[in-house]
Parts: structure tokens; sequence; C-alpha cells
């Protein structure tokens, strides 16, 4: 009797020790997503687009009207700030110091055709651009430029999103449905938090540009 008690004193020992075993096993392997890499680049979008709407704006002629345009140059796209430096001649002038004279025709061709529609010169070693008096019709293209660069900020933000919803099926993939729902439902929240700011930072500009529509 002893040895048998004993013995199923040892056997509910171990099956306790291989509870505890399990549950340290169950706590190892539940998910983890961490949102703030998918954060990061939501910022860097939203950031960026403060950035280029800061550059868009009546009156004076202002370096970011054009120094983020994007150049092709030798097969890259780049700003026309990598190509040279952009400085304010007069209120109405605008001039691009190249950095190399080649790439005045290619800065000349972005500025062109960029939704500003200015008609730039270049000039030896410079891309001189005169800016026209404010019109009705010169603020519409400031507001057409300003949607661009909207679109450009929320498609960095759906592929940030995309990523981050990913994320989250690969570590849920053997987790609760509930759980993963409840982990989608929190990061779409965030993806709509930024959403929200990209469209007041778009109302805010609007309505700064319409200001001058008469």
């Amino acid at each position: 009797m002893e040895s048998l008690w004993r013995s199923k004193k040892g056997g509910k020992h171990k099956a306790v020790e291989e509870s505890e075993d399990e549950d340290a096993a169950a706590e190892a392997e539940e998910p983890e997503f961490d949102p703030v890499p998918y954060q990061r680049l939501m910022e860097q979008a939203l950031e960026h687009l403060q950035h280029e709407l800061a550059g868009v704006r009546t009156g004076r002629a202002q370096p970011g009207l054009i120094e983020n345009i994007l150049v092709d140059a030798h097969g890259e796209h780049m700003p026309v700030k990598a190509c040279g430096t952009v400085t304010v001649r007069n209120p109405q002038l605008l001039a691009v110091s190249l950095y190399d004279a080649e790439l005045g025709a290619a800065v000349v061709k972005a500025i062109r055709n960029s939704p500003l529609s200015l008609n730039p010169a270049h000039e030896g070693n410079e891309v001189l651009v005169q800016l026209p008096r404010q019109t009705k019709d010169n603020i519409e293209k400031m507001i057409k430029l300003v949607a661009v660069e909207a679109e450009g900020a929320h498609q960095s933000i759906r592929r940030a999103r995309q990523k981050g919803m990913d994320a989250i099926k690969k570590a849920f993939k053997a987790a609760s449905a509930d759980d993963k729902k409840r982990t989608e439902k929190e990061f779409q929240k965030l993806h709509d938090q930024f959403v929200a700011d990209i469209e007041r930072l778009i109302k805010l500009k609007d309505a700064e540009l319409r200001e001058h529509v008469h």
C-alpha cells in the first residue's frame, strides 16, 4: 500500500508539472504583434505630407513650391532640390542653381509637367522659374497639386496598413479568431486616425488657398 500511495503521489506530482509546463508553453506561444513599426510608417507619411503642403503657398515665391517635384534624371527619380539649390530671386522668381548643367532639360521638363503648369527656362547652370501673378486659375492648379500630395500620403498609409494586417495574420495564425479580429480592429482604428489627420490637413490647406480665389 505504501509503495502504491507513493506511486500515485508521484504520478499526481508529475501531472501537475506537466500541466504547469503546458501553461508555460501556451504563454510562450501567445501571439505577438507590435504595431509600432507600422505606426511609424504612417507617421512618416503624415510628416512628409505636412512638409509638402508647407511649400504650397500663395503670394511670394517659396522654394518649397518646386523643390520636391520629381525629376527623371539618369534613369532615376529625384526631387528638384537634389538636382540643385532652389533660391528666391525676387517675389515672383525662383532659381535652381544646378549641380550638373546637364540636368537642366530634365528639371525644366519636370517643372513644366507638374500640376503647377509653370514655364521654366534653362539658362547656363540655372533653371529660372517665373511665377505668374496669382489668379483663380493658378490657385486651382495649386489645389490640384495638394490633391496629388494627399493621394500619395493615402497610398503610403494604405501600404503600411496592409503590412500590419499581414503581420497580424501571421502572428495569429494559430490563435482564436476573436483575438485576431480584436487586434485587427485596434489596428484599423490606428489607420483611421491617420486618414482623419490627412483629411484635416488637406481641408485646412484647401481653405487657405481658396481664400485667394476671387
